[in-house]
């Protein structure tokens, strides 16, 4: 944690779970939300963490039980939470959208999907392909989101990146 000059004052490497350490494995996002509570996506252990500011665990939120998760594996990267206690999670390699969860973790649904828009050469090549050829293209999939954040006024910002490298 950081004082109002940005001087490093705490650092919390993991949170207790059943009198246990659990350290954090490759956590990619942090969240306050306004009761002061902190959100870690902590991916490489597959959950986000919710906890106090002093490192005191409030809730742990594991890979929601969706069609989704039976084949992929559950990798949360960014976390926001809204006023109302919303928990929405940014996960690699789901296209759905952004996982939207209750303040109690149950699966609400996505939000924010991206449209597809394949090219009119990609259409072109799919309608003049064979079975075979299209069972080996690429899927038109939406792109994943890279990041997101939200405003005070329950407004999701988020970004996703194409296939030439743009966000």
């Amino acid at each position: 944690m950081a004082d109002i000059e940005m001087k490093n004052v705490s650092v919390i490497n993991g949170v207790m779970i059943d009198g246990k350490l659990s350290d954090f494995s490759s956590p990619n996002g942090l969240y306050r939300d306004n009761k002061g509570l902190l959100y870690v996506a902590d991916t490489g252990n597959k959950r986000v963490i919710r906890m106090t500011v002093d490192g005191e665990l409030d809730d742990i939120f594991t890979v929601p039980k969706i069609k989704q998760f039976e084949e992929l594996e559950y990798k949360p990267k960014k976390v926001a939470v809204s006023k109302q206690g919303d928990i929405y999670i940014t996960c690699e390699g789901v296209y759905e959208g952004i996982i939207s969860l209750d303040y109690n973790g149950e699966f609400e649904g996505f939000s924010g999907t991206n449209t597809v828009i394949p090219s009119a050469w990609d259409l072109f090549w799919y309608k003049f392909s064979t079975k075979e050829q299209k069972d080996s293209m690429a899927s038109f999939l939406p792109v994943t989101f890279l990041n997101m954040d939200m405003d005070g006024g329950e407004f999701v910002y988020a970004v996703s990146q194409y296939e030439n490298g743009t966000t």
